[in-house]
């Protein structure tokens, strides 16, 4: 975990509900993209990971934050292997995965480890690896970069109604879009 904080913009205590940004760290960032945006462009992506991402989701979805996520693992297992391996989910695989430079290897190492800890070992560290992946994909694709997305507001209110209609109470209710825009 302190090694993420190294490169971290920012992150909520749970604990607190407080969340903090890494100012030093967000310059760093805008550096490396040279040119692909500001130091403030990046600080309103980063409030918008941490805010609506992290703080905002688990405020609306309150005690169904938890089924939310691993239901989003579930229908989503494909996409978040692949942001686990090959995209940005990589900075929160353990380092002995993190630190292989082949993709494929990479991929190997990371599908050894499921199974692994399927087959018993350490099976609660892995759901909480698959558990972080999906809640940082949520935030940086939906939250952060979804602020530039015009369908955003849209593709979240077709989530939200599926997964209200999941919920046994509603099932069999006929959900609209439009009565969850409500």
């Amino acid at each position: 975990a302190a090694e993420i904080l190294e490169t971290a913009e920012g992150f909520l205590d749970k604990n607190t509900g407080k969340i903090y940004i890494i100012a030093e760290n967000i310059g760093g960032v805008v550096g490396a993209y040279a040119g692909k945006g500001t130091a403030a462009s990046r600080l309103v992506n980063t409030l918008f990971h941490e805010i609506l991402g992290h703080y905002g989701l688990r405020k609306f979805l309150g005690d169904l934050y938890n089924t939310f996520i691993n239901r989003f693992i579930k229908l989503n297992k494909k996409m978040l292997d692949k942001y686990a391996v090959h995209g940005a989910g990589k900075d929160y695989l353990p380092e002995s995965i993190r630190s292989i430079t082949d993709p494929d290897e990479r991929m190997d190492a990371y599908n050894k480890l499921q199974k692994d800890q399927k087959g018993g070992k350490d099976i609660a560290d892995h759901q909480r690896i698959e558990f972080i992946m999906a809640e940082e994909y949520i935030a940086r694709n939906f939250a952060e970069f979804g602020a530039r997305d015009p369908n955003i507001i849209d593709r979240i209110v077709v989530a939200l109604r599926n997964f209200i209609s999941s919920i046994p109470m509603f099932k069999d209710m006929g959900i609209t879009t439009d009565q969850v825009k409500v």
